[in-house]
């Protein structure tokens, strides 16, 4: 929504001029992605559209898959 683009972008020129990381936490569904890949500065996601909770056994189970699919994808570009 547009108060959580506000405040987000003014977050992001705090972090920014503090080279902070910043890990966006939220991201529920392809337009949170979208709006969050148009963001121009580097910024780590989590959230539900990218992996559900998962103990850590499934975790690094599901951590080796998507690198298997991200390696093979960025492999191609």
């Amino acid at each position: 929504d547009k108060l959580s683009q506000v405040i987000s972008n003014s977050l992001f020129e705090v972090f920014r001029e503090l080279d902070v990381e910043i890990v966006a936490e939220g991201i529920e569904d392809a337009e949170d992605l979208e709006y969050m890949n148009n963001v121009n500065i580097p910024v780590n996601l989590q959230g539900y559209i990218i992996s559900k909770p998962k103990p850590l056994d499934g975790l690094l189970r599901w951590h080796n898959g998507w690198k298997k699919i991200t390696d093979s994808v960025l492999g191609t570009l």
